[in-house]
């Protein structure tokens, strides 16, 4: 898998590095599927899960040593040695397009500019999908990436609802091209798109310009 690099100044622009870091992780669900809480119809489904071991996720070390997933305080914990790498998490399932995910996203270590955020519509052989994510310095970020490449689709914007400490409850609402991003269970964004993405989920970190950033998942 590649590593993917995207400017926070210039949140259109993106180095891929053709590195076999395996840095989007595959995670077995196999015996897991009753924590799918599914509501199908005209209603959105819902993606429910604690983190209380491997199953939905599992820990994973990269071999060249640039990122690791572990569970530990009670969560799923992404640690990224290295400045401007994404480092993805995603359950091996295939979901509908009108899906709510949420989850609990901590800041544990390292720049307050560390992001982290979830995919929507993912597709994970060419990572193209719709992210959602936030800075624990206070800001927010929704962008896409396609064929055509990145597009923002609201750019880099300054917020009191994040917490810089503690935990910040993130929820993107994808529902058949509409879509929602609530931080701390407050909407912040709303929107509709109609590109044909993936039909995954994910969730994400990224290190902006600092290395050794920790950051935890939980009550996803």
């Amino acid at each position: 898998m590649l590593i993917s690099y995207l400017s926070k100044e210039t949140p259109m622009k993106k180095l891929m590095l053709p590195l076999l870091a395996l840095l989007l992780v595959s995670c077995a669900i196999s015996d897991n599927l009753s924590d799918l809480v599914a509501a199908f119809g005209n209603q959105s489904q819902t993606f429910s899960s604690d983190f209380e071991g491997p199953g939905l996720f599992d820990a994973y070390s990269d071999p060249e040593g640039l990122v690791e997933s572990e569970f530990r305080n009670g969560g799923l914990e992404l640690t990224i040695h290295e400045e401007e790498v994404y480092f993805w998490i995603y359950p091996d399932v295939v979901t509908p397009k009108n899906i709510s995910v949420q989850v609990d996203v901590i800041y544990v270590q390292g720049d307050p500019e560390t992001g982290a955020g979830i995919i929507c519509n993912y597709n994970y052989e060419n990572d193209y999908g719709i992210y959602f994510e936030i800075t624990f310095d206070g800001y927010y970020v929704i962008f896409k990436e396609t064929e055509a490449g990145w597009e923002t689709i609201e750019d880099f914007t300054f917020t009191d609802l994040v917490n810089s400490s503690g935990a910040n409850r993130i929820k993107a609402v994808c529902d058949n091209g509409s879509y929602d991003f609530y931080i701390n269970d407050v909407i912040v964004s709303s929107f509709t798109e109609t590109t044909t993405l993936g039909d995954e989920i994910a969730l994400y970190g990224y290190t902006y310009f600092t290395p050794e950033s920790v950051i935890r998942f939980d009550n996803f």
